[in-house]
């Protein structure tokens, strides 16, 4: 049951992980729009608004994950990201007003903020991923080498068990 707990965290953070990557090119797209003026500021606020809504659902699912992850018997050490999010959710409203008050530079500047702030998100999730990759395989090598050890000293104890019984002849 551990196992599918773990495993189950695992696909999790890789979610996660993806939802990251489409939330940060959907920022960058919307960015470029605005900088571009290639688009009416109402449907770029719409754009932006969609962002931040998926921002506060991967908000929500980074919350089950940490519970998921607290239900492990060996929680694992989970980076902080609520300052992050919380910081890109305000640039990303933040970004909105601009763009409502037809300031597109300064809307422009709020959405490379929240863009970065992914990013940072999304470096902190990918190194914690690779973190516990590298744990595992630790882990692994380490149960491997008991694995080996205890095959050895069978090994020693057949050995002793072949000398003890080679005066015993097969008719007694």
């Amino acid at each position: 049951l551990e196992l599918f707990k773990q495993l189950e965290f695992e696909q999790n953070l890789e979610e996660r992980l993806n939802e990251l990557d489409e939330m940060i090119a959907d920022q960058e797209e919307v960015q470029e729009k605005t900088e571009e003026k290639s688009a009416p500021k109402e449907e770029l606020s719409e754009e932006q608004e969609s962002i931040a809504d998926e921002m506060k659902e991967f908000e929500e699912a980074m919350k089950d994950m940490q519970d998921l992850n607290e239900s492990l018997e060996e929680p694992n050490e989970m980076p902080d990201l609520q300052e992050k999010m919380d910081g890109a959710l305000e640039d990303m409203d933040s970004a909105k007003e601009e763009l409502n008050k037809s300031n597109e530079k300064k809307a422009g500047q709020e959405q490379q903020k929240a863009k970065e702030k992914m990013q940072e998100m999304r470096e902190s999730l990918s190194s914690f991923q690779q973190q516990m990759a590298q744990d595992q395989q630790t882990e692994n090598m380490e149960h491997m080498r008991q694995l080996l050890e205890n095959i050895v000293e069978l090994s020693k104890g057949q050995e002793r068990v072949m000398e003890a019984l080679k005066p015993i002849k097969g008719s007694d």
